[in-house]
């Protein structure tokens, strides 16, 4: 294979013009920024001529060969018309810059969202804030093979998400990792309802949360699995905090599915006993916990937690 050495040039403080080159992708690189950015295919090819919008990018770029987007510090773009939509395979989506001065995509209409409509896509480095109520999903991946890392999604105070990740029916091999999520109050969904939860998954394989927080108000469960079992759902080195005291739980699968959770800490704050039915939730009898993994609760003031190593 070929790899194609994308130039630009760019220019330090009271030095001269010089060219630089990125060598990560196989693909074109492209680049956004919402701060001086123009929509013209005469733009996009240097961070100093940046086009203005990710989905001016998305369409400039080609499928399968492996674009590569950057989205530069300071970037905004508000989703109140239509959603992101990646609609192009082998796509890397990069947000640069730390905090809060990273990418930003705010979420006011519902029901926007970000829109895997591709396989193989790669996100990382945004933060998605959800400025309205009962958004339905900050990502809705539709197909196989997405990764999405070191994104921040929040809502805040009476403007809550129904669920922040929802994998479609029968898509596979998603991986999150490197993820902070953050729901501080109660979303106004009915618990148990399709569509809910951190994680909303149906009859899908092979999903990896790695090395993630997940903390708040989290309708149904955290991981939520309702009715054709999921098969292969891991989880590593998490921690995982259910403020819902409705009776939801941090799992919510169905009986034949299959994965397990390690190195990870589970507080279910609205749990009355410490039995670990009561803390986990329904897991069935293919889903394993692992003894470096420990659940607790608030019921007892919260001073505990005990380790799980039952299958269920």
């Amino acid at each position: 294979m070929s790899y194609l050495f994308n130039a630009y040039s760019n220019r330090s403080p009271g030095a001269p013009w010089t060219t630089g080159a990125f060598t990560t992708s196989p693909g074109d690189v492209w680049w956004v920024n919402s701060v001086g950015g123009v929509n013209d295919d005469a733009y996009g090819r240097t961070p100093t001529a940046p086009f203005a919008s990710l989905n001016y990018a998305i369409a400039a770029a080609s499928a399968i060969q492996g674009d590569h987007i950057f989205l530069m510090p300071g970037h905004a773009e508000t989703l109140f018309v239509a959603n992101i939509t990646l609609n192009k395979s082998n796509l890397t989506i990069e947000g640069l810059g730390n905090g809060g001065s990273r990418p930003t995509f705010r979420i006011t209409a519902g029901p926007r969202c970000i829109n895997v409509a591709a396989d193989d896509v790669l996100i990382s480095g945004l933060n998605v804030v959800g400025t309205i109520n009962n958004l339905t999903t900050f990502f809705d991946v539709d197909n196989d093979d997405c990764t999405i890392d070191d994104c921040r999604m929040m809502t805040s105070a009476a403007l809550e998400a129904y669920c922040f990740i929802n994998l479609a029916t029968g898509k596979d091999n998603l991986t999150v990792r490197n993820c902070t999520a953050l729901q501080p109050t109660d979303p106004e969904g009915a618990d148990g309802a399709a569509g809910t939860g951190f994680l909303y998954c149906e009859d899908s394989e092979n999903i990896l949360v790695e090395n993630c927080r997940i903390d708040g108000y989290f309708e149904t469960g955290i991981f939520h699995n309702l009715t054709a079992a999921c098969a292969g759902l891991w989880i590593k080195d998490c921690y995982l905090r259910q403020v819902f005291a409705g009776g939801a739980t941090i799992f919510e699968l169905v009986a034949g599915a299959t994965g397990g959770i390690t190195g990870s800490l589970g507080i279910t704050v609205g749990a009355a006993d410490v039995a670990d039915a009561s803390i986990i939730g329904p897991i069935g009898d293919h889903f394993f916990i692992g003894a470096d993994s420990a659940f607790g609760n608030d019921g007892g003031g919260g001073q505990g937690a005990v380790r799980g190593t039952v299958a269920s």
